[in-house]
Protein backbone atom coordinates (compact mmCIF):
# COMPACT_ATOMS: atom_id res chain seq x y z
CA UNK A 1 0.00 0.00 0.00
CA UNK A 2 2.56 2.53 1.03
CA UNK A 3 5.06 1.49 -2.21
CA UNK A 4 1.84 2.06 -4.73
CA UNK A 5 0.40 5.54 -2.71
CA UNK A 6 3.75 7.03 -3.13
CA UNK A 7 4.34 5.91 -6.46
CA UNK A 8 0.71 7.99 -7.55
CA UNK A 9 1.73 10.81 -5.10
CA UNK A 10 5.20 11.40 -7.24
CA UNK A 11 3.52 11.24 -10.01
CA UNK A 12 0.90 14.02 -8.95
CA UNK A 13 3.98 15.59 -7.18
CA UNK A 14 5.94 15.42 -10.34
CA UNK A 15 2.74 16.67 -12.81
CA UNK A 16 2.45 19.75 -10.09
CA UNK A 17 6.05 20.48 -10.57
CA UNK A 18 6.12 20.52 -14.24
CA UNK A 19 3.42 23.18 -14.16
CA UNK A 20 4.00 24.98 -11.41
CA UNK A 21 7.39 24.76 -10.31
CA UNK A 22 8.74 23.04 -7.58
CA UNK A 23 7.73 24.03 -4.08
CA UNK A 24 7.92 22.18 -0.53
CA UNK A 25 4.13 22.46 0.19
CA UNK A 26 3.80 20.14 -2.42
CA UNK A 27 5.79 17.66 -0.46
CA UNK A 28 3.33 18.15 2.71
CA UNK A 29 0.23 17.85 -0.13
CA UNK A 30 1.58 14.21 -0.87
CA UNK A 31 2.00 13.19 2.40
CA UNK A 32 -1.51 14.02 3.24
CA UNK A 33 -2.93 12.30 0.58
CA UNK A 34 -1.05 9.41 1.07
CA UNK A 35 -1.90 9.25 4.85
CA UNK A 36 -5.26 9.80 3.55
CA UNK A 37 -5.20 7.58 0.46
CA UNK A 38 -3.79 4.69 3.28
CA UNK A 39 -5.93 5.49 5.89
CA UNK A 40 -9.15 5.52 3.26
CA UNK A 41 -7.99 1.76 1.31
CA UNK A 42 -7.06 0.48 5.29
CA UNK A 43 -10.75 1.41 6.46
CA UNK A 44 -12.40 -0.11 2.85
CA UNK A 45 -10.35 -3.91 3.72
CA UNK A 46 -11.43 -3.59 7.03
CA UNK A 47 -15.14 -3.44 5.79
CA UNK A 48 -14.94 -5.58 3.31
CA UNK A 49 -13.41 -8.04 5.26
CA UNK A 50 -15.53 -7.41 8.53
CA UNK A 51 -19.04 -7.73 6.08
CA UNK A 52 -17.37 -10.37 4.12
CA UNK A 53 -17.85 -8.65 0.59
CA UNK A 54 -15.83 -11.54 -0.96
CA UNK A 55 -18.77 -13.93 -0.40
CA UNK A 56 -21.45 -11.40 -1.98
CA UNK A 57 -23.08 -12.24 -5.06
CA UNK A 58 -21.54 -10.56 -7.98
CA UNK A 59 -24.04 -7.93 -8.71
CA UNK A 60 -24.06 -7.03 -4.86
CA UNK A 61 -20.31 -6.82 -5.09
CA UNK A 62 -19.56 -4.63 -8.01
CA UNK A 63 -22.62 -1.85 -6.13
CA UNK A 64 -20.84 -1.85 -2.90
CA UNK A 65 -17.43 -1.73 -4.51
CA UNK A 66 -18.75 1.32 -6.53
CA UNK A 67 -20.22 2.86 -3.37
CA UNK A 68 -16.81 2.66 -1.64
CA UNK A 69 -14.52 4.08 -4.56
CA UNK A 70 -17.18 6.84 -5.14
CA UNK A 71 -17.11 7.78 -1.47
CA UNK A 72 -13.07 7.70 -1.06
CA UNK A 73 -12.56 9.60 -4.21
CA UNK A 74 -15.13 12.31 -2.93
CA UNK A 75 -13.18 12.15 0.54
CA UNK A 76 -10.09 12.29 -1.56
CA UNK A 77 -11.35 15.36 -3.31
CA UNK A 78 -12.47 17.08 -0.61
CA UNK A 79 -8.75 17.40 0.83
CA UNK A 80 -7.47 17.97 -2.01
CA UNK A 81 -9.33 20.60 -3.55
CA UNK A 82 -8.81 23.25 -0.66
CA UNK A 83 -5.16 22.06 -0.48
CA UNK A 84 -3.97 22.66 -4.13
CA UNK A 85 -6.26 26.25 -3.34
CA UNK A 86 -4.14 27.16 -0.51
CA UNK A 87 -0.93 26.02 -2.27
CA UNK A 88 -1.45 27.19 -5.33
CA UNK A 89 -3.09 30.11 -5.03
CA UNK A 90 -1.06 32.71 -7.00
CA UNK A 91 -1.21 29.90 -10.60
CA UNK A 92 -5.17 28.84 -9.08
CA UNK A 93 -6.81 31.06 -12.03
CA UNK A 94 -8.74 27.48 -12.50
CA UNK A 95 -12.36 28.05 -11.61
CA UNK A 96 -13.87 24.87 -9.76
CA UNK A 97 -16.55 24.43 -13.38
CA UNK A 98 -18.68 21.17 -13.39
CA UNK A 99 -15.79 20.15 -15.79
CA UNK A 100 -12.53 20.44 -13.25
CA UNK A 101 -14.35 18.92 -10.31
CA UNK A 102 -15.62 15.88 -12.80
CA UNK A 103 -11.72 15.65 -13.76
CA UNK A 104 -10.41 15.68 -10.23
CA UNK A 105 -12.76 13.21 -9.30
CA UNK A 106 -11.56 10.85 -12.08
CA UNK A 107 -7.89 11.47 -10.96
CA UNK A 108 -8.58 10.19 -7.44
CA UNK A 109 -11.26 7.69 -9.23
CA UNK A 110 -8.19 5.82 -11.34
CA UNK A 111 -5.56 4.51 -8.70
CA UNK A 112 -8.11 3.73 -6.02
CA UNK A 113 -9.86 1.38 -8.94
CA UNK A 114 -6.17 0.21 -9.39
CA UNK A 115 -5.89 -0.72 -5.83
CA UNK A 116 -9.17 -2.39 -5.67
CA UNK A 117 -8.64 -4.26 -8.66
CA UNK A 118 -5.86 -5.62 -7.34
CA UNK A 119 -6.82 -5.53 -3.57
CA UNK A 120 -10.28 -8.00 -4.92
CA UNK A 121 -7.81 -9.89 -6.95
CA UNK A 122 -5.59 -11.15 -4.31
CA UNK A 123 -8.66 -11.96 -2.23
CA UNK A 124 -10.59 -14.07 -4.74
CA UNK A 125 -6.61 -15.44 -5.06
CA UNK A 126 -6.07 -16.39 -1.23
CA UNK A 127 -9.81 -17.53 -0.85
CA UNK A 128 -9.42 -20.00 -3.81
CA UNK A 129 -5.92 -21.30 -2.73
CA UNK A 130 -7.76 -22.00 0.87
CA UNK A 131 -10.62 -23.98 -0.46
CA UNK A 132 -8.73 -25.92 -2.93
CA UNK A 133 -6.69 -26.88 0.07
CA UNK A 134 -9.42 -27.58 2.34
CA UNK A 135 -10.90 -29.62 -0.59
CA UNK A 136 -7.77 -31.60 -1.10
CA UNK A 137 -7.83 -32.29 3.22
CA UNK A 138 -11.12 -33.47 2.84
CA UNK A 139 -10.52 -35.44 -0.25
CA UNK A 140 -7.86 -37.59 1.30
CA UNK A 141 -9.71 -37.77 4.37
CA UNK A 142 -12.25 -39.52 2.60
CA UNK A 143 -9.62 -41.60 0.92
CA UNK A 144 -8.05 -42.72 3.78
CA UNK A 145 -11.85 -43.33 5.97
CA UNK A 146 -12.45 -45.23 2.58
CA UNK A 147 -9.04 -47.24 3.09
CA UNK A 148 -10.14 -48.05 6.93
CA UNK A 149 -13.43 -49.20 6.22
CA UNK A 150 -12.33 -51.75 3.48
CA UNK A 151 -9.55 -52.91 5.44
CA UNK A 152 -12.00 -53.36 7.87
CA UNK A 153 -14.72 -55.08 5.85
CA UNK A 154 -11.71 -57.38 4.40
CA UNK A 155 -9.99 -58.39 7.55
CA UNK A 156 -13.36 -60.92 8.88
CA UNK A 157 -13.82 -62.24 5.20
CA UNK A 158 -10.30 -63.05 5.47
CA UNK A 159 -10.37 -65.06 8.26
CA UNK A 160 -13.30 -66.47 8.05
CA UNK A 161 -12.22 -67.62 4.51
CA UNK A 162 -8.50 -68.53 5.78
CA UNK A 163 -9.64 -70.89 8.55
CA UNK A 164 -12.48 -72.32 6.42
CA UNK A 165 -8.86 -73.24 4.25
CA UNK A 166 -7.55 -74.81 7.12
CA UNK A 167 -10.13 -76.89 8.01
CA UNK A 168 -10.44 -78.61 4.41
CA UNK A 169 -6.97 -79.02 4.51
CA UNK A 170 -6.68 -80.96 8.24
CA UNK A 171 -8.41 -84.23 6.87
CA UNK A 172 -6.83 -83.66 3.41
CA UNK A 173 -3.45 -82.86 4.43
CA UNK A 174 -2.51 -82.25 8.09
CA UNK A 175 1.24 -80.84 7.82
CA UNK A 176 -0.28 -78.46 5.80
CA UNK A 177 -3.29 -77.69 7.26
CA UNK A 178 -0.28 -77.15 10.40
CA UNK A 179 1.52 -74.72 7.93
CA UNK A 180 -1.60 -72.72 7.24
CA UNK A 181 -2.03 -72.40 10.56
CA UNK A 182 1.35 -71.00 11.50
CA UNK A 183 0.96 -68.74 8.55
CA UNK A 184 -2.17 -67.33 9.74
CA UNK A 185 -0.73 -66.60 12.76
Amino acid sequence: QLAGWFAWALNEALLYTNQYGWKWVWLFSSMANIALAIFLTHQYRRITKRYRWQDLNVWRMVQYNFLALVTMAIILMALNIPLDFLFLQENYDVSLSPFIIVQIFFNFVKPLAIWTLIYFFSQYSNKRLEMERENDQLERAILETEGKVLRAQMNPHFVFNALNSVRALITEDPQKAKKGINQLS
